[in-house]
């Protein structure tokens, strides 16, 4: 019986119709990495500005980063968008930049 060599099957690929980057579920929770909530908006082009904006205003800790979108649906039905610095590989280096930005003035949180 002859060897027949099948072509391999084709895969689909589709863009995102919404361009928001998003990290994986569970990265967070295993330890594989960490964000840090700078801002969080009703729209994510709301979200992106207010990221310029403090980048603006905590150039030194925000320097030329840039943010990580992530929708988030809220237990009341809202859905917000924030935007986030990262990852860090543990939680001690977000609680570390969270401190820093914090100690010039801005506000984040480590969801």
């Amino acid at each position: 019986m002859p060897l027949t060599s099948q072509a391999p099957e084709s895969e689909t690929r589709v863009a995102a119709a919404n361009p928001t980057q998003t990290v994986p579920a569970g990265a967070a929770e295993g330890g594989a990495s960490y964000l840090v909530s700078v801002t969080s908006q009703d729209s994510e082009s709301a979200a992106r500005e207010s990221f310029r904006v403090a980048q603006g205003k905590y150039a030194s800790v925000l320097g030329s980063r840039s943010p990580v979108i992530k929708r988030v649906d809220l237990a009341d039905g809202k859905t917000k968008y924030r935007a986030m610095v990262g990852p860090y590989r543990t939680r001690q280096e977000a609680v570390q930049f969270c401190t820093e930005l914090k100690g010039a003035g801005g506000q984040c949180f480590i969801p």
